[in-house]
């Protein structure tokens, strides 16, 4: 069985955010949700880790973090229970920009990896994971590092932690043109043609062995790391 908990990083100064916030809360009923507000304009990862933080301390066995421009799909909550179940343990992009996943899903199948930069709009991981994400950023990073999904994806390849995108995506990303707490990539909102199942969902099509998007070769973490990395004698060579 699966308990889930929610938490929405915030920018409580935008009008808009503000009222994307209230819409979030409603599609994510009847789960729990805590709204974790930058009140300082801290920055993302700050605003991040509050969020992961919140969800620690909740007797859930996953945590979902959502920004505050991640719209839930109707049915979200259904949809994040199968999905959990199918994909107990693994770090899991609720939402992706990457023309791959239209042809997984027309091939039937549910999941795909990549790796490239790791999509940080909506994320559910198990609750018990957010203890050791947050004292291995704190040892590795460089404090002003913001990129939450830098982060993210850096600890869970040097942790040897698996990250996967489903599909469909189960939110849409209403602020893709925009980024309030300094995310600098925008994407052309195009994804949002495939947000969203049309019915029940086969979350165990694929789930064994995912296929990883032919597009990127690499590892997009291995690439960032130096730039990041506070600890100089760990050294990522990207999924194994």
């Amino acid at each position: 069985m699966a308990t889930l908990g929610v938490a929405i990083m915030h920018a409580p100064w935008s009008a808009q955010r503000r009222a994307w916030v209230r819409d979030i809360v409603r599609a994510c009923a009847p789960l729990p949700v805590s709204v974790v507000a930058d009140q300082r304009r801290a920055g993302v990862w700050p605003t991040s880790r509050a969020a992961w933080q919140t969800l620690l301390h909740q007797d859930i066995s996953h945590a979902c973090v959502l920004q505050d421009d991640a719209l839930p799909v109707p049915g979200f909550s259904q949809y994040l229970h199968e999905l959990v179940l199918a994909q107990p343990k693994a770090i899991v992009a609720l939402w992706h920009n990457k023309w791959f996943g239209q042809v997984v899903q027309d091939q039937g199948l549910a999941w795909f990896r990549s790796t490239s930069c790791f999509n940080a709009v909506g994320l559910v991981m198990p609750r018990p994971w957010i203890k050791d994400l947050l004292a291995w950023n704190l040892t590795n990073v460089r404090r002003d590092w913001q990129r939450d999904d830098n982060r993210i994806q850096c600890w869970a390849e040097a942790t040897n932690r698996p990250y996967v995108y489903c599909v469909p995506s189960l939110v849409a990303h209403l602020g893709h043109a925009s980024s309030v707490l300094h995310h600098r990539d925008k994407d052309d909102g195009t994804p949002a043609l495939r947000v969203g199942p049309r019915g029940p969902v086969d979350w165990l099509a694929g789930v064994d062995n995912p296929p990883l998007d032919p597009a990127y070769t690499g590892s997009f973490a291995a690439r960032v790391w130096p730039r990041l990395r506070l600890n100089t004698s760990l050294v990522l060579i990207g999924p194994r």
